[in-house]
């Protein structure tokens, strides 16, 4: 066995006594706070129809084209 081999066994076995307590899966699942939802997102169909109501068409243009043709950057 390598050095380096060895070392890492080593490391593998011993590295999670070095950490003390560990949390189990409920306790970080409890830690964890939801990220707050974007305004735009819809998180109920019906809501839905009033927000088409409100699209409205937009305009695009390009920005660049590789020297290929074939990638625009929008």
């Amino acid at each position: 066995m390598t050095g380096r081999a060895l070392l890492f066994l080593l490391f593998v076995a011993f590295a999670p006594a070095a950490y003390g307590d560990r949390m189990t899966y409920e306790e970080a699942k409890q830690r964890m706070k939801p990220p707050p939802l974007p305004e735009f997102w819809v998180g109920d169909v019906a809501d839905l129809p009033a927000r088409w109501e409100r699209l409205r068409v937009g305009t695009c243009e390009v920005i660049a084209t590789s020297p290929g043709g074939r990638l625009r950057c929008i």
